[in-house]
């Protein structure tokens, strides 16, 4: 499971470098590579700021569902 993981995510990764061209079309995997330079603060900064909304969104996710299943019941 881990082998085929690190190659879905090298995979999207390769594919997004090779046809992305424009810095504000990065995607979050692309975005972290560009500050690997940048020093502690930056990578810091963009760990937290990509991984901020997975976590807002796994707090609400009951709430997500119910208002999803709701509307469907009707």
């Amino acid at each position: 499971a881990l082998v085929v993981a690190f190659l879905a995510s090298w995979n999207d990764y390769l594919f997004a470098s090779a046809f992305i061209t424009k810095r504000g079309l990065y995607t979050a995997g692309l975005g972290m590579a560009e500050l690997v330079g940048a020093g502690y603060e930056a990578i810091t900064a963009g760990l937290i700021f990509s991984v901020l909304p997975v976590g807002l969104y796994m707090l609400v996710q009951r709430h997500i569902v119910r208002g999803l299943t709701a509307g469907a019941l009707k």
